[in-house]
């Protein structure tokens, strides 16, 4: 039995042995395995290698276009530094010229208004001394004017006396006695005709010495100012005395042709001496100088309601609100005005009472006239609305104007705008009404 056991596990052993492959099997098996895993690694590590040298040739290839941009960069940053200098040079040389020359013309703007003022000052000692000198001379005029009448008269005394001592010679004999009056009187004669040619020659020495003045005048070069005449002007125009305003406004003018503000004022006097087309003149030249001058409308449209040119009238106010503006106390002005215009020119084309846009326009511009410039247009409003044939509330506003002292009662009694109105018989209460008021104050 034990040999059967043993036999049977040296079998066992035997078959095992032969089913299992030898070491040198095993080992070249190991080894044909490893030389394929390692030929595969070293082909993968060849192509890691050849992507990387790849990688490698692009990133040098970068980095020389980045060292050109580079480049290029650095170049271009030195041409801007380049520009840049440049042009800070040359602002530095502009401010240079700007300071330099603002500060001259301020120094020559300075010395000219200090030379100005010095001139106007030396011309208006001139102009006074101008002025007593003419005076000086004046006063000798009549000085010399009352010696003259003085020797006529002496002269006629003399011979009346003459002729008297003659009669009296004839009946008395008394001829000593007249010649020594004569005598007396021819030398009184002689005293008046010496102090008129003393004066006569006072008058030459101030004569000669007002022309000495005018040649100093202008050899130290004074200039006469126009600004001097435009205040005399204005001085003239305050106290009344036009025409020497006009006179001052015109030397003004001569020295400074486009002194657009003594073409204005000078238009403002010739209208107060009623010289409507002259004023008209001088309005349209200082609108010429100055285009945006309301005032010059507003005068001139005044002028033109002088001479009935009512729609030249009402085409100045309008420029002359436009230019005011709309809401402004003085367009109020113009509006009040205005309103007064549109009947005018109705008026003058025949237009009868009732509904029409000229009466409208008046009506629209005496209320915008209440709103900004005075009451004291209600009385417009009550014309145009008489005229619109609007009676109720003409006669409502016609009594506050009345009431409020707006209007005088004399004016509306005058006015031709209230003559289809006349016989209403409210019309006629109030006209009543403010008569007796009158009468008992």
């Amino acid at each position: 039995m034990k040999k059967i056991i043993i036999a049977f596990f040296l079998i066992t052993v035997l078959c095992t042995a032969q089913a299992q492959p030898s070491f040198a099997d095993l080992l070249t098996k190991s080894n044909t395995k490893t030389n394929l895993e390692l030929t595969e690694t070293v082909e993968a590590q060849e192509a890691k290698i050849e992507s990387l040298r790849t990688l490698l040739l692009k990133a040098d290839g970068k980095i020389e276009t980045t060292k050109s941009n580079y480049i290029a960069a650095i170049n271009a940053a030195n041409k801007i530094e380049n520009s840049l200098r440049f042009l800070y040079w040359l602002i530095g040389i502009c401010v240079t010229i700007f300071v330099s020359a603002a500060g001259y013309f301020i120094y020559k703007d300075f010395r000219i208004r200090k030379m100005d003022k010095q001139a106007d000052e030396a011309f208006s000692r001139v102009c006074k001394a101008e002025e007593d000198l003419q005076e000086k001379i004046q006063t000798a005029g009549d000085l010399t004017q009352k010696v003259e009448t003085d020797i006529a008269e002496i002269i006629g005394r003399i011979q009346a006396l003459e002729t008297r001592c003659e009669e009296l010679s004839k009946k008395s004999g008394e001829t000593l006695v007249v010649k020594e009056i004569d005598a007396d009187t021819r030398n009184k004669v002689k005293q008046l005709e010496d102090s008129k040619k003393e004066t006569e020659k006072h008058i030459t020495e101030l004569s000669e010495m007002l022309t000495n003045e005018i040649k100093a005048k202008k050899s130290i070069g004074i200039r006469p100012n126009p600004t001097l005449y435009f205040r005399r002007g204005m001085n003239a125009s305050n106290k009344g005395d036009f025409e020497e305003a006009i006179a001052n406004f015109n030397k003004a003018i001569e020295l400074k042709p486009d002194y657009a503000d003594a073409y204005l004022f000078s238009g403002n006097a010739k209208c107060e001496l009623k010289r409507y087309i002259s004023a008209i003149n001088n309005f349209d030249k200082a609108l010429e100088l100055r285009p945006d001058n309301a005032l010059a409308y507003f005068n001139r449209a005044v002028a033109k309601g002088k001479l009935q040119d009512y729609e030249g009238e009402i085409d100045d106010y309008s420029k002359a609100i436009s230019l005011y503006g709309k809401n402004s106390y003085e367009a109020g002005q113009c509006y009040y005005n205005r309103s007064a215009a549109f009947i005018s020119l109705a008026n003058s084309k025949g237009l009868k009472p009732g509904p029409n846009n000229y009466f409208y326009s008046s009506k629209a511009d005496a209320l915008a006239a209440m709103k900004f410039y005075e009451p004291k247009a209600m009385y417009n409003l009550a014309c145009a609305e008489a005229m619109l044939l609007e009676k109720k509330n003409a006669f409502v506003h016609l009594e506050e104007a009345i009431s409020r002292n707006l209007i005088s009662l004399k004016h509306v009694e005058e006015d031709e705008d209230w003559e289809h109105l006349r016989y209403e018989p409210e019309y006629k209460r109030i006209i009543e009404e403010f008569e007796n008021k009158s009468e008992e104050e």
